[in-house]
């Protein structure tokens, strides 16, 4: 085998293996799971909504709201002010 097929057949050993572990993350991994036993569902979000005051931090608003910093963060891109 040439220099040039060993690659092809690398990339496309790759590019299968690839495809198998999407498929398999998109199939929610049926087999590993044990019968008759469900995962808990997620319970839907409250959205709410809050302006915040002046003296108010990431801190005392998560506290507030019971999330953790990286929570309200993500909640809210673009708030961050230096």
């Amino acid at each position: 085998m040439t220099r040039l097929h060993t690659r092809i057949a690398r990339t496309l050993t790759q590019r299968a293996l690839a495809a198998a572990l999407l498929l398999a993350c998109w199939s929610g991994v049926a087999w590993l799971t044990t019968p008759g036993v469900s995962a808990q569902t997620a319970t839907p979000a409250t959205v709410s909504t809050y302006v915040v005051q002046p003296g108010d931090s990431w801190t005392s608003v998560s506290r507030r709201f019971g999330v953790s910093i990286r929570e309200l963060q993500a909640a809210n891109p673009g708030s961050v002010r230096a």
